[in-house]
């Protein structure tokens, strides 16, 4: 996964979205186990709006369904009904995607964020329920945490945050700040 700026990239057929929709677009690229013919192109699909998108983590289920993160400028990025979040925040926001196996559809797709120009999701993990464990970085007062989290205020100018999804992407089951008080933090791998 990660970002391309070009209306070429080689896409498949049946894929969930074949066009590069804004000035990038993520991408979601699976290939054979041996990767190396021409042949070997399982699936390949873009995931984007009309704006700019930034894929940064990555992680796969055990039926092979792809969990993506990262972020997006684009106010009609490819959200699903029922998302925890259906709406752009702020200049950009971090997202949270699921994939079906063939790469054909999203079985959900969220926005992650507040009302700042700059939250982000930078990784992502998974359990054996389906709910995803989310990090990135916000510069969000109101960025959405949960009652009785460990840190429900933003502390700088920029605050890292664990957040956890549950299996549908319709809800956080936590969602908490991590930072200090004189300085820029972010959640990584």
């Amino acid at each position: 996964t990660g970002y391309t700026e070009s209306s070429d990239f080689p896409t498949s057929t049946g894929a969930f979205d074949r066009t590069l929709n804004g000035n990038s677009d993520g991408f979601l690229v699976k290939l054979s186990p041996d990767g190396n013919g021409a042949n070997d192109l399982v699936y390949s699909t873009f995931i984007g709006g009309s704006s700019g998108e930034n894929m940064s983590g990555l992680a796969i289920n055990s039926e092979g369904a792809a969990y993506l993160t990262g972020n997006t400028s684009s106010i009609d990025f490819p959200v699903t009904p029922g998302a925890f979040d259906s709406s752009l925040g702020g200049i950009y926001d971090g997202f949270i995607l699921k994939v079906n196996p063939a790469g054909s559809a999203l079985d959900y797709g969220t926005y992650l964020g507040g009302s700042s120009n700059a939250d982000g999701t930078t990784d992502i993990a998974i359990d054996a329920t389906g709910a995803a464990y989310v990090t990135g970085f916000n510069r969000s007062s109101d960025f959405p945490t949960t009652e009785g989290a460990f840190d429900r205020s933003l502390d700088s100018n920029g605050d890292g945050f664990v957040t956890k999804l549950n299996s549908t992407g319709s809800g956080l089951v936590y969602s908490t700040y991590i930072g200090g008080t004189d300085g820029w933090e972010s959640g990584s791998s």
